[in-house]
């Protein structure tokens, strides 16, 4: 054994520093490697654990499992002219990078101008100063003021000008193909703005001298009429309405959905124009309205997005207004009263609840989160309702660091967590619908304070406005409406055969219905009395309260949440007194 050699030098300090800092890297990289292999497992495993009791439950693996069935075009209602470019379009990425990560993308629509030239088939255009009438609400027995509307067209007629707008919007970079600018009489150089903008800007046409308030009315909306004129033809033979979204398209919380606004456009449209018919004693003509508002709405019944069923129940009840007012003024004939309850009676608002909660259990559920889909879930997260409180609390900034840095592991879990709890809000609707037990929606307890944890960045509670605690007693106040209006129509069909209201409803039964709609509350028969004194008669749904207030109104305009929304009032079909 050698001595050691005193004139030997020693090591270096720092490289010894040195090899002890490499080494705690190595071990560190080494852990958090293998963490995020660990995490990764787990979340695939979870996820796997999912689809297995999903595919055991029979439910649906993916958002296009979830969609509705398509139908052929030459039978749907959705692909007639006029709305088969709403959907026609597809993504093109641009060369524009954020922080190098690819980001902007121009939808390419396949029919540009077909697709502007639709927006015509509006109540009124945008971008203008001049104050459209009050709104109406018929459950508290209000009728379209016509007369407010008549002097609305005029001031509209003598502002208006497409050709000055199309002066304004012109694009010397964009030209339109001569042959789709000539057959359209829109000049080939209009930017897409100036698009919408020259068939919405229209001069629109009324009398000199105002007249009858009905007659100018439909006089003025002539010039969206011709377009929806088109689309009516089309009812007898395309019996099927299914909108052809792009359900396969990634992320799907991105897919684009522009039938929306026009399907509660064209319903605003034929929800005017039914008023102003039945005004002027073409109650056959309102009919024909109604029958395309209710058609173009239940094509949104078996889409499995939340919005799409907030969309629906606000038109259902928009497109009851004629129904009401034409029943209120006695308008309708004993067939057309048939006809209006056999269209009716295929409408259920509260089916859209199960179709919505469908598509909630995998909405978002894109897989893997790559650079460009991080990017585009961050600007997602920018943009979302409830922003301003999650920033109060910190979460906001951890959700964006989740975001960027989480392994796909976590995002798994996430999409495991939100889909069963999805998951557990269909088995209460579905076990709770049609049962008292449906108060069970509004006794649950607000959801918590939404929190960024590794599990729970992407949670959907913290969206109040969009819950589904919201739109369940929205689809069961709906529902109670499309039953009164029913039950409604039987009555008035039973007057005009025997002269007179009965004195209960099981006197309707069989002869103008098979059974008597039932409350959604409680799937009793609804309340109703006849009212000897005024030869009319009281119907009402007994609300979410649960309790027979005897017809007591509530504001049907307020928060069904509010807290004087809770313990009182019924919803009322708007009393009708014979003279």
């Amino acid at each position: 054994m050698n001595p050691p050699n005193p004139s030997a030098t020693p090591p270096s300090q720092g490289w010894s520093w040195i090899r002890r800092l490499l080494a705690t890297g190595l071990i560190l990289g080494t852990l958090v490697g293998l963490t995020i292999a660990v995490e990764n497992w787990r979340g695939t495993q979870a996820l796997k654990q999912l689809q297995r009791d999903l595919r055991a439950a029979g439910l649906p693996m993916n958002l296009e499992e979830a969609a509705p069935s398509p139908v052929p075009d030459n039978r749907n209602l959705a692909m007639a002219p006029g709305l088969e470019t709403l959907l026609d379009y597809r993504r093109e990425t641009l060369d524009v990078t954020r922080e190098g990560i690819p980001w902007a993308e121009e939808i390419q629509w396949g029919d540009p101008v077909e697709s502007a030239r639709l927006s015509v088939a509006t109540v009124t255009p945008h971008e203008t100063r001049i104050k459209e009438p009050r709104s109406t609400d018929w459950t508290q027995g209000n009728s379209i003021p016509l007369a407010e509307w008549q002097a609305y067209y005029r001031a509209l007629a003598a502002r208006t000008n497409r050709a000055e707008t199309a002066e304004r919007s012109k694009d010397g970079k964009r030209r339109l193909p001569e042959d789709v600018a000539a057959r359209y009489g829109v000049p080939a150089d209009l930017s897409p703005h100036g698009l919408n903008d020259f068939f919405r800007y229209r001069r629109y046409p009324v009398p000199p001298v105002p007249g009858d308030p009905a007659a100018d009315v439909l006089q003025a909306l002539e010039l969206a009429g011709v377009d929806v004129d088109v689309l009516q033809s089309s009812l007898r033979d395309r019996p099927e309405c299914r909108f052809p979204l792009h359900y396969s398209e990634r992320p799907s919380w991105g897919i684009l959905l522009p039938h929306l606004a026009k399907v509660r456009q064209l319903t605003t449209f034929l929800r005017l124009r039914a008023c102003a018919r039945l005004a002027a004693n073409n109650a056959n003509g309102a009919l024909r309205d109604i029958e395309l508002a209710l058609r173009l709405t239940e094509g949104l019944r078996t889409e499995p997005l939340q919005i799409s069923q907030w969309v629906r129940g606000a038109c259902i009840q928009s497109w009851l207004q004629p129904v009401w007012e034409g029943l209120s003024a006695n308008r309708w004939s004993p067939d057309e009263l048939a006809r209006l309850d056999q269209l009716l009676a295929t409408v259920d608002p509260q089916s859209g609840v199960s179709a919505a909660l469908l598509g909630a259990l995998h909405l978002g559920d894109d897989s893997p989160m790559n650079s460009t889909a991080r990017a585009r879930l961050l600007d997602f997260q920018s943009q979302r309702p409830g922003r301003d409180e999650a920033i109060a609390s910190g979460a906001e900034a951890r959700a964006e660091i989740l975001i960027q840095w989480a392994p796909q592991g976590w995002f798994d879990q996430n999409r495991v967590r939100t889909t069963r709890r999805y998951w557990q809000m269909l088995s209460n609707h579905l076990a709770w619908t049609g049962t008292p037990a449906v108060r069970n929606w509004l006794d649950q307890p607000d959801s918590p304070p939404y929190t960024a944890g590794p599990y729970s960045f992407l949670d959907h509670d913290f969206n109040p406005r969009l819950s589904f605690r919201r739109l369940i007693p929205e689809l069961i106040r709906c529902t109670a409406r499309v039953h009164m209006a029913r039950t409604a129509i039987a009555l008035e069909r039973c007057r005009h055969r025997r002269g007179t209201y009965p004195e209960t409803l099981a006197e309707l039964v069989p002869e103008f219905l098979a059974s008597i709609p039932p409350d959604p509350i409680d799937r009793q028969p609804l309340r109703y009395r006849r009212l000897p004194d005024t030869g009319g008669f009281v119907l009402y749904s007994i609300g979410l309260d649960g309790r027979d207030d005897e017809a007591l109104i509530i504001d049907d305009r307020r928060d069904l949440f509010e807290p004087q929304a809770h313990g009182t009032g019924d919803w009322v079909w708007p009393r009708r007194d014979l003279p």
